[in-house]
């Protein structure tokens, strides 16, 4: 699931989908921790692990030109999402939905490029939207670079 053992976080930031990336932050926005999940359950183990107070996590949409390509899904993104919802609602912690397009803006911020390749942006993903919330909300003060 991670790079290294998950501790506690204040903030959880998720790129939901069948590989669901993550970075966890400290409450002053300092990034503890990135990594992948793989299926809903690792999302539930990653939730039971970190235990955030604020979740940040892309929305989904389906739009009309990609209803074709898109029918027959499983929609595991939007499952993903939903889990996500219901554990914090049972747990009291907040969800933030932030909609795709702030990653430009969050990989600025991080001082990131783009991943080459789909398979390689999920971790990029959620912790670029960490820091656009992050830095957005006045946690997280400017700043170039990205947790190793």
């Amino acid at each position: 699931m991670g790079k290294e053992r998950m501790t506690a976080a204040h903030y959880l930031a998720v790129d939901p989908g069948e590989t669901t990336g993550w970075a966890t932050f400290n409450e002053d926005g300092t990034a503890i921790n990135y990594g992948s999940a793989h299926g809903r359950i690792e999302v539930y183990q990653l939730l039971a692990a970190t235990q955030p107070k604020v979740l940040i996590v892309e929305d989904f949409e389906l739009f009309p030109w990609k209803a074709k390509e898109q029918s027959w899904s499983d929609f595991e993104t939007v499952r993903v999402i939903g889990a996500i919802e219901f554990w914090a609602y049972a747990k009291s912690a907040t969800v933030i939905l932030q909609l795709p397009n702030i990653k430009a803006i969050g990989y600025k911020w991080a001082g990131l490029s783009l991943a080459k390749a789909k398979r390689d942006s999920h971790e990029r993903d959620a912790y670029v939207h960490g820091i656009y919330y992050l830095q957005k909300n006045g946690i997280r003060k400017p700043q170039q670079g990205i947790a190793q």
